[in-house]
């Protein structure tokens, strides 16, 4: 995995929440692109007023909504719309739409953190 450089305090970072199954086939690298529904707040987070696209240096995932859960950081990559998805990861989450939905591309994870490992059965 690799490190974030000495410039990530000043990166550009878009946040954003995940469900369990999402999150657990992201933050390996498995699924490669995040699916947000076309609507007014993650417009607002993907353009700028003038409707120019914006730049991110990353992408900060939470499971959930508090800050002391697991979360990883992924490289942003870039966004479009796109129709018609079916996809089946390892965990059996199943993402499948035909309406145009915004896909943010990914690239593989390169900080986690506050995750707790499994004890070990007794």
């Amino acid at each position: 995995m690799r490190k974030l450089d000495n410039n990530f305090p000043k990166s550009k970072v878009l946040l954003l929440n995940l469900k369990r199954e999402p999150f657990e086939v992201m933050v390996t690298g498995e699924k490669k692109v995040e699916y947000r529904e076309i609507k007014e707040w993650m417009r607002s987070r993907l353009f700028d007023k003038n409707g120019n696209p914006k730049q991110y240096d990353y992408v900060k995932f939470i499971l959930g909504y508090s800050n002391e859960n697991p979360f990883f950081y992924a490289p942003f990559i870039s966004f479009e719309e796109l129709k018609e998805v079916d996809e089946t990861y390892s965990n059996g989450l199943h993402v499948k739409f035909n309406d145009e939905k915004y896909g943010i591309k990914l690239g593989e994870p390169i900080m986690i953190g506050n995750m707790r490992l499994e004890e070990p059965n007794k």
